[in-house]
């Protein structure tokens, strides 16, 4: 087979631009796309699957991302899987593979130009972009190709609530935008993917159709197959919270203020009516919002209150399963799953009005609604739970059984078969 080169004209250009920057990283990446895409292009004809991501941190959507390469590699083989993202700064080596693939640096940053190059797509390549944040550059080159016909289809793993896009892609609020986006979903070559109906419904809304289609999570087996727990493991309640608290979404602040309520209205008045319990935060950063997050929760809880920062996806499940009751006061929302990771674990669920609700919470069932906007609201709910004399060990013992009970239909057995059975249903006319 006659062996097909690199544009030399666009590498030319990309090398000049690098050496006028003086970047020895652009210059290296110029020249590992350059060697990646002789190679691509020298071998016989095979489908390739990429995947484009943001940096590969241990938050949720990067979590789901490698669980679904994963599954790519082991029935492919590592290379047929291609993985772009934008490194993580001090990431320590082992970021650098994931699943027995190398994780090529994302060339937008760096050099803008060179991304089509990077990208190297055929038309039967299959194609994933993970979270609405993915970069914007490798976005419209996808976007394009598949407009031209160079690439025959597309997927976009969407985490994130539209009332996040102000934010992380303000550009998809633009008309233009959205009508490119909503016609290649209505030609069936871009699929647009959320984990939740009440996602799914804004989503349409924003596009002008009916074509956005639901992806539930899949999770570690072992997780999802605990046993139930006995009623002394409620004795005490042990509550968590997960997500980064840079932004404000999370509520942290909102909960800490209705523990606050709860002490001063509840607990300080009959301290013997209710069980002890714990405050456990996942996900604390190094930032202002964090020390004052810390702050508050150490003068209002005491020793009850504990902060963690990130951990590992594995370091964090330990957590999970050390805790009894899991708490989300998310102002936005696509369906979290560290609430998913906590129902296996016996959670009971504390559970804001956010995308993902009426498929985690069977209020008074499984947990309760909480309102973020009434902190009496939800410190009555915490009083709730930790009330001995009205909610006795038995009644959050079946609580916790009923979250494992309902985790099943939350959950995929495999994501490369939920794409291919997406892929292959007729959409909506």
């Amino acid at each position: 087979m006659k062996q097909l080169t690199p544009p030399r004209p666009a590498l030319r250009e990309a090398f000049r631009k690098a050496r006028e920057k003086g970047l020895r990283e652009s210059l290296e990446l110029t020249g590992e796309i350059a060697r990646a895409r002789v190679a691509r292009f020298s071998h016989h004809r095979r489908r390739v699957f990429v995947f484009i991501s943001p940096p590969l941190t241990d938050s949720g959507a990067p979590v789901v991302l490698t669980n679904v390469v994963r599954e790519f590699v082991s029935r492919y083989g590592p290379a047929s899987v291609r993985l772009l993202a934008s490194p993580v700064a001090g990431a320590p080596p082992e970021r650098f593979r994931v699943c027995g693939v190398k994780v090529e640096r994302a060339a937008d940053v760096l050099v803008p130009s060179l991304v089509r190059l990077q990208l190297a797509l055929r038309k039967d390549d299959f194609v994933l972009m993970n979270t609405v944040a993915v970069s914007r550059n490798y976005l419209e080159v996808v976007l394009d190709l598949v407009q031209r016909g160079r690439l025959a289809h597309a997927y976009w793993y969407i985490h994130e609530d539209v009332d996040h896009l102000p934010v992380q892609a303000p550009f998809l609020l633009q008309p233009d935008a959205r009508s490119t986006v909503g016609r290649l979903m209505s030609q069936g070559r871009l699929t647009i993917l959320v984990p939740s109906e009440h996602v799914k419904a804004k989503y349409d809304a924003l596009f002008g159709n009916a074509e956005t289609r639901i992806l539930p999570f899949k999770i570690d087996a072992g997780t999802q197959r605990m046993a139930p727990l006995s009623a002394e493991h409620y004795s005490s309640v042990r509550f968590l919270m997960s997500g980064k608290p840079t932004d404000g979404n999370k509520g942290h602040i909102v909960a800490l203020a209705a523990f606050h309520e709860f002490m001063k209205g509840h607990y300080e008045p009959d301290p013997d009516t209710f069980r002890p319990f714990t405050l456990t935060l996942v996900g604390m950063t190094d930032d202002y919002i964090s020390e004052q997050i810390r702050l508050i929760g150490s003068t209002v809880l005491g020793e009850r209150f504990k902060a963690v920062s990130s951990v590992s996806h594995d370091e964090a499940l330990e957590i999970t399963r050390d805790c009894n009751a899991v708490i989300c006061s998310s102002f936005r929302e696509t369906g979290p799953l560290y609430v998913i990771e906590g129902m296996c674990c016996g959670h009971i669920v504390l559970r804001s009005d956010a995308g993902g609700m009426t498929e985690q919470l069977d209020d008074g069932v499984n947990g309760f609604r909480i309102d973020r906007t009434d902190l009496r609201q939800f410190a009555g709910v915490l009083a709730q739970v930790l009330n001995k004399k009205t909610m006795p060990d038995s009644r959050l013992q079946r609580m916790g059984r009923a979250s494992q009970e309902l985790v099943p239909r939350l959950l995929i057995p495999s994501y490369l078969d939920a794409l291919e059975q997406v892929h292959d249903a007729p959409t909506t006319t």
